[in-house]
């Protein structure tokens, strides 16, 4: 699924979401500029902001009186 991240300098950045799960996400994208290193040690870190347009899919209920939800992206 195609994403847009916005950097923290406000940059636009066009990726491809491959993965998203409780953990974390994986994008694909030749653009590195999303990166921000981070001088200690070999880790690098990156600040984003995503946002992902849904539509409701299913709704159920569950014991404890709350709600899952189920979404579906819709491609803008």
């Amino acid at each position: 699924m195609p994403l847009q991240v916005k950097t923290t300098s406000g940059e636009l950045i066009d990726v491809e979401l491959g993965d998203f799960s409780s953990g974390g996400l994986r994008v694909r994208g030749d653009a590195l500029s999303i990166l921000s290193q981070n001088t200690e040690g070999n880790s690098a870190e990156i600040t984003l902001e995503l946002r992902l347009s849904t539509r409701l899919a299913w709704i159920e209920p569950r014991y404890d009186g709350d709600f899952d939800l189920g979404l579906t992206f819709v491609q803008k």
